[in-house]
């Protein structure tokens, strides 16, 4: 049976779940065993005014650190899909609107050089099962001073001979882009010729 509700709430909530004992079981579960293939949300949430600039469309926020879970948000599919698993879509016809992921440290008490913004990681399990992370992409705040911040983006690659989780490649922000570096821990493989700053050729 389908279930409406109209709220008049102005600055309240509209409608609270309040599961202080909950221990094992689930606050709100939306389940669907049909085996229609018509395309459907299972649920749906949508600010339908342009004017509500204001509004977030939806927040998760988890105050405990989630060392058993194992993550605050989980995204899980049991099916061979090669279709993306998470996608960030905008559909307005704007071509300088790309359709941002963006990773933030929002603290404004303990701003420190070469804190760490943001990590992505790809992972997976080795031959003997164990949890491995492959590679990795880690942002920093190199340097926070007002108006001469710096950012840097190290990648991170598993290594075969202990098995380590290493650091290959270091981008470093400078004064300027021409004052910038890039190191590569390794070796840097280049399939054709160098062209430098004076247009001087370096042949492979």
């Amino acid at each position: 049976m389908p279930i409406n509700t109209t709220t008049t709430t102005t600055t309240g909530t509209a409608l609270t779940v309040d599961a202080d004992s909950l221990t094992t079981g689930k606050g709100i579960q939306v389940i669907s065993d049909s085996a229609d293939t018509s395309a459907r949300n299972l649920v749906e949430i949508k600010n339908d005014n342009t004017a509500a600039v204001g509004a977030t469309a939806i927040s998760v926020t988890n105050d405990a650190i989630a060392s058993t879970a194992g993550q605050t948000v989980l995204i899980e599919s049991t099916a061979a899909d090669p279709n993306p698993l998470l996608r960030l879509k905008n559909s307005n016809a704007a071509v300088d609107k790309p359709a941002i992921f963006e990773l933030q440290r929002s603290d404004t008490s303990a701003e420190a050089a070469n804190m760490d913004l943001g990590k992505i990681q790809w992972t997976g399990v080795d031959a003997g099962n164990n949890a491995t992370t492959y590679a990795s992409v880690l942002a920093e705040a190199s340097a926070v001073t007002a108006g001469s911040e710096e950012g840097k983006l190290t990648f991170g690659l598993a290594t075969s001979s202990s098995g380590a989780h290493e650091t290959v490649l270091t981008l470093q922000g400078g004064a300027n882009a021409a004052g910038s570096t890039a190191t590569v821990a390794g070796t840097l493989k280049v399939a054709n010729d160098i062209i430098l700053d004076d247009l001087s050729l370096i042949h492979i």
